[in-house]
């Protein structure tokens, strides 16, 4: 007679999916570590390339910032000994004034390292009202309009890509001359050190060993009421460029082949035009947005020069892959724990228990995605390289989950891994609503397990289904 003998076996984890779930996540917080170490590695790369970027920039001539024209007149002042002493410079703004230019940007390599640089043609336009300078002065104050001149100011004199002209109409063209110090109409003014001038005189003196300032003779025309000047200038530059009001109503317009502009300073255009071709902007800056007076001595300018911004543009790249590889480890731990959750959803559904070291394998390759990603994104730029390194990633991360919980599973973890690396892209994506997309994610991530683990005795150990064999 046969006997029946029923023998149950049990898994050899008794670890209750209370515990299990909450030694999860602690294995999420400990991946940062992993994704910490990645960081510092995006941190040194991105620091070298802006070194590189750097020296791309400084041999085409930076950031470049423009201001004038401005006529310049020395004054002079009767002192104790009765003899007249050159003690200060009066500047004329013009009434009104335009600066149009047309930029043409390329980007250079160096290594793996890209800059946009530019090159462009710029022409100043300014008319100047000269019936004021009968009224300036006095008995012990004169202004020595002979001597007078129009004043340029860039940022960086390596930008200059030819010579800068000033026409006057009825006049022959006079070429820009650079400032030197010791300058004759101006020796008697501290020293000779004109660049260390307070007020307009020193609204560029970045490296005072050169004078970025430009200059023209023009006392000779100043004898009329009013005066009408263009300039015309080839100019190179990076990243971007600047225009400083110098008129009391100044119209600035801009346009350039890159597609991809950010606007900045203290004027954003009033109006502008985008396509893939390249952009235009304009903005017309009056005399009460500016606060340019119609004339004022170099030593009352010193506060207006502080801090003071114009119109400016910058040439983005988009395609740099250090920002959106920075921003994509931000939300690390968040892509860590869909995944991690996704497991753990497995294990509890089929009662099949998973070892932590197989978490933290996973975590892993979770953190070798974002080395892939980084490496790539330097070669083939981040799309490429995101498909690239997200491909591998799924692929090994579904065909791992097929190998412990069974084919089906393993199908089921690609679809599900493929979406969430696929949400990854969309918040690299869409920043202005990242945290939103982010947020929703989670919260119906966090919705999804609850819902699939409400009937789970969280006291209860994992058990396999009961082996009953019968003799």
């Amino acid at each position: 007679m046969a006997i029946s003998d029923t023998r149950v076996t049990k898994s050899e984890n008794h670890h209750a999916p209370g515990l299990k779930l909450l030694l999860i996540c602690g294995l999420i917080l400990l991946m940062s570590i992993p994704a910490l170490f990645v960081y510092f590695v995006v941190y040194d790369r991105s620091s070298r390339a802006d070194k590189t970027r750097d020296q791309i920039a400084q041999a085409a001539g930076g950031a470049q910032r423009l201001i004038g024209p401005v006529l310049a007149i020395p004054v002079e002042t009767l002192d104790k000994q009765g003899r007249w002493v050159v003690t200060d410079i009066a500047f004329i703004f013009a009434e009104n004034g335009s600066a149009s230019s047309s930029f043409d940007v390329t980007t250079r390599h160096k290594s793996l390292y890209a800059m946009q640089v530019y090159t462009g043609k710029i022409d100043f336009q300014a008319h100047f009202d000269l019936s004021m300078l009968k009224a300036i002065g006095d008995e012990d104050t004169r202004l020595l309009t002979k001597q007078g001149r129009i004043l340029l100011g860039l940022s960086d004199r390596r930008g200059a890509l030819g010579d800068a002209w000033l026409d006057i109409e009825g006049a022959q063209s006079v070429r820009f001359e650079t400032y030197v110090r010791g300058f004759s109409i101006y020796r008697k003014i501290a020293g000779g050190e004109f660049n260390k001038m307070p007020g307009i005189l020193n609204f560029f003196s970045v490296n005072r060993s050169q004078s970025n300032i430009l200059s023209v003779p023009v006392g000779q025309v100043l004898s009329a009421n009013t005066l009408d000047i263009k300039v015309r200038m080839p100019l190179g530059g990076a990243r971007q460029v600047e225009f400083i009001p110098f008129a009391r109503s100044t119209s600035i317009d801009i346009t350039s082949n890159w597609p991809d502009p950010g606007f900045g300073g203290d004027y954003l255009p009033s109006e502008k035009s985008i396509t893939a071709q390249g952009f235009t902007a304009s903005r017309t800056i009056p005399a009460l947005a500016s606060s340019i007076p119609p004339f004022a001595y170099n030593s009352d300018l010193s506060n207006w020069t502080k801090n003071h911004h114009g119109f400016l543009v910058k040439f983005v790249d988009t395609a740099s892959p250090y920002q959106y590889v920075s921003r994509s480890l931000k939300y690390a731990l968040m892509f860590i724990g869909f995944v991690f959750l996704t497991f753990f959803l497995f294990e509890t559904a089929d009662a099949r228990p998973v070892h932590a070291a197989q978490y933290v394998l996973i975590g892993i390759a979770q953190s070798v995605f974002y080395l892939l990603l980084l490496a790539f994104s330097e070669r083939i730029g981040f799309d490429a390289a995101f498909i690239l390194a997200a491909l591998a990633t799924v692929l090994l991360l579904g065909i791992y989950a097929g190998s412990v919980f069974g084919k089906r599973r393993g199908l089921a973890a690609l679809a599900i891994f493929g979406t969430v690396y696929a949400l990854m892209f969309l918040l690299m994506r869409i920043e202005d609503f990242a945290l939103m997309v982010g947020a929703i994610a989670s919260f119906a991530a966090i919705a999804i397990t609850m819902w699939m683990t409400r009937k789970v005795d969280w006291y209860g150990a994992f058990q396999q289904a009961d082996n009953v064999t019968t003799d």
